[in-house]
């Protein structure tokens, strides 16, 4: 039985031993499954561990313990085990954002970790060639190997704070901007505006959100124009130009528009924004400034420029028609350079603002006046039927300018010459229109002025011999070729000579004699008078001074004074000078207009009393052909009235004449005033003027002119006293 067991027991120890070898070899087999296992885990989560994209630090007792690929790269550190030299301060900012050192935020925050809390905060790291960047950081702690360790993720956020900042500024200049912006959908509904778009239009985001910009839609604009803006953003992605809008308010206004298609990449949608300005203010200026280039500053009438612009609009539309003429008038106003020479540029100014609103008045609508300049003006009429329209309308702008005008609390008349010319009779372009115009008006001016005349070939001959004539007038005061005649004037009280008048001649070499009648308004247009006048007084100053050596001491010599000439000069200032200092100026004689007796100014009457008090005698010349005020004529300190020709001329037949005569004889003796008939020609105008009471007569029936010499014989004869009867050969 023993030897039994044993046999039985010996297989079982074998089989004992095999599984024991059997479980061993299990038991190893596992282990190292399970470290292979381990290791295969381990060099993943390394593999992660470096291949992560955040960058990883590991904080072990207070020294860096590992870091990742990301981290060296991010830091721009060559090696790990460069990294594992330092330690926190070396790779932060020594302030951080909030000013806080950086040995104190990471004491703090090294604090915090040990509580377990997940930290997660900014901070200013310094890279490796010490460039600092923000970034974002994630700091947690755990425990490893019964070893506690700060596990910390590090993301730049460089471009983030970038993009930030870059919305941020965006954000700002869309509400700071003074455009006003607008945003819509594909469907035109507005998503967002500024505060610039409330201020222009008067509505706020609430109002507008979720409405289109129809909302601002003025009306100006037809459907069309919406259809090819659209048309021309979707195809080019922007639009821009001028449109008008309407404020909430009703206020319709010009706005500069700009509109922006902005597709957005990856999607369906797309976004338009609109930038606008409100550009009233612009046009205005703009506006301004147009106005004031094309229109006189003083009457805000067109000028020259925009005149001529009508003119050639008005032409280009006739000759399409054919039918149609086209009148042109030139218009200058009589005795304006006296006016504004005696009264003064101010009082000057107010004359051209009434006289432009009276031909505004009197022409037609669709009529253009313009001022060219000084006291010139035009008138357009672009569309007349005949010549008559033409005429009708210059002649009720005639009769309106004849109106006196209200200056300084005094009514002054001022007339006007005006020319007319016509296309296309007088010209099929502007500037011959103009020229010939202006020709028929200066024919206007030789003829007496207050007038009008139509152009005619003849008269471009005319304004050629204008331009000789002054032309001419140049060389004839530096080659001498004035002269001058005197016409003896008759005393009917005594029968005794009383002086003459002097006249001033002009002998042209190639024009002949020019009377004083042609080239005297002329001298006065171009201001040669003043040194014309100069030569006359001078000359007469030196013979009247001769002649009262010879024993005239009673001779008179009357000088005409031009108005012009008054103004612009010193008179008794040139009296004085040009005198022999042995000449009784009471011999000298100053014939003025009415107008400069009329003249009530500061100045005028101080120059008339200058001119008494120094003995010069004053006379007024042509009286009864302009405007008195006979409260004026009692205080002027004038001698002597003559009696225009005018009325002498047809004294023995005309009523009127005879009525006026008597009138003026009557009043000038009551006044204290001698008075001269000039232009007497016949023994019947002498017999009638000698039972009136005439003091003086001057005229052919008495003597022509005479020149110096011949002035100088006559003198020699009439030692004796003579009867009004005696005449010179």
């Amino acid at each position: 039985m023993a030897l039994h067991v044993s046999q039985f027991l010996m297989p079982l120890a074998t089989v004992l031993s095999f599984v024991l070898l059997l479980l061993s070899w299990k038991s190893h087999a596992l282990r190292t499954q399970h470290f292979n296992a381990l290791r295969t885990d381990r060099e993943k989560y390394r593999q992660l561990f470096e291949n992560a994209h955040d960058a990883i630090l590991v904080i072990s007792g207070g020294r860096f313990h590992d870091c990742n690929n990301a981290l060296l790269a991010l830091f721009h550190i060559p090696s790990r085990e460069q990294l594992l030299q330092l330690d926190g301060l070396s790779i932060s900012a020594t302030l951080q954002r909030d000013g806080m050192p950086a040995w104190e935020g990471i004491a703090t925050r090294f604090s915090l970790a040990q509580t377990d809390a997940v930290q997660r905060f900014e901070w200013l790291f310094r890279r490796w060639d010490g460039e600092v960047f923000p970034a974002e950081v994630t700091m947690s702690a755990m425990q490893l190997n019964d070893e506690s360790v700060i596990h910390l993720v590090i993301r730049d956020i460089t471009e983030q704070r970038q993009h930030h900042h870059f919305m941020r500024l965006a954000t700002k200049v869309f509400e700071s901007a003074t455009e006003g912006i607008l945003v819509t959908d594909e469907h035109a509904r507005i998503l967002h505006v500024n505060d610039a778009f409330t201020k222009i239009t008067g509505y706020s985001a609430d109002e507008v959100l979720g409405s289109t910009p129809r909302i601002l839609s003025s009306g100006r604009q037809n459907k069309a124009f919406y259809t090819q803006l659209w048309q021309h953003l979707h195809t080019e992605g922007q639009w821009q130009g001028e449109i008008w809008n309407r404020r909430k308010n009703g206020e319709i206004y010009p706005e500069w528009l700009a509109v922006s298609r902005l597709p957005q990449s990856g999607e369906d949608n797309e976004y338009f924004v609109a930038v606008f300005s409100d550009i009233s203010e612009r046009k205005k200026t703009e506006e301004s400034i147009y106005f004031h280039a094309n229109h006189d500053a003083l009457t805000n009438l067109p000028n020259r420029t925009l005149f001529r612009d009508r003119l050639e609009q008005a032409l280009a539309f006739a000759r399409r028609l054919e039918q149609k003429k086209v009148a042109l008038l030139f218009i200058d106003l009589d005795r304006f350079k006296l006016i504004n020479d005696t009264l003064g540029h101010d009082a000057g100014d107010v004359l051209l603002r009434q006289i432009a609103l009276r031909l505004q008045q009197t022409v037609r609508e669709s009529d253009t006046v313009a001022r060219l300049g000084g006291d010139e003006f035009t008138i357009l009429l672009p569309d007349v039927d005949n010549e008559n329209v033409a005429l009708h309308i210059a002649q009720k702008v005639l009769d309106r300018l004849q109106e006196p005008v209200r200056l300084a609390e005094r009514d002054y008349f001022v007339s006007a010459s005006i020319g007319i010319s016509f296309y296309p009779d007088d010209g099929e372009d502007a500037d011959t229109l103009m020229k010939h115009a202006d020709t028929a008006m200066y024919q206007v001016k030789g003829n007496g002025r207050s007038g009008l005349a139509t152009y005619t070939p003849d008269l471009s001959h005319l304004s050629s011999r204008r331009m000789e004539i002054e032309n001419g007038l140049y060389e004839a005061l530096q080659q001498n070729q004035f002269s001058l005649a005197y016409q003896p004037q008759l005393n009917l009280k005594t029968g005794h000579i009383r002086g003459a008048e002097v006249l001033l001649r002009w002998h042209h070499p190639q024009l002949g004699p020019i009377s004083p009648a042609e080239f005297i308004p002329i001298a006065e247009d171009t201001g040669l008078i003043a040194p014309i006048s100069n030569w006359v007084v001078q000359q007469v100053c030196a013979q009247a001074s001769l002649w009262q050596n010879q024993g005239w001491n009673d001779f008179i010599v009357s000088i005409n004074l031009s108005p012009r000439q008054f103004v612009l000069q010193d008179i008794p200032g040139m009296i004085a000078s040009m005198a022999d200092p042995c000449l009784a100026l009471h011999l000298i004689e100053m014939e003025i207009t009415e107008t400069i007796a009329m003249d009530d100014s500061a100045t005028a009457t101080t120059t008339l009393q200058q001119l008494a008090s120094m003995g010069v005698r004053l006379a007024i010349d042509d009286f009864g052909t302009g405007y008195s005020s006979l409260s004026q004529l009692k205080r002027v300190p004038v001698e002597t009235l003559k009696i225009d020709r005018s009325f002498i001329q047809d004294i023995v037949v005309n009523p009127d004449d005879l009525a006026i005569t008597s009138a003026i004889i009557t009043m000038a003796h009551q006044l204290g005033m001698s008075v001269i008939a000039e232009g007497v020609e016949t023994q019947l105008q002498l017999n009638l003027l000698t039972e009136m009471g005439v003091d003086i007569i001057q005229g052919y029936h008495y003597s022509k002119p005479l020149e110096t010499a011949t002035m100088q014989k006559w003198l020699d004869l009439q030692r004796a006293p003579l009867s009004h009867k005696q005449k010179v050969a």
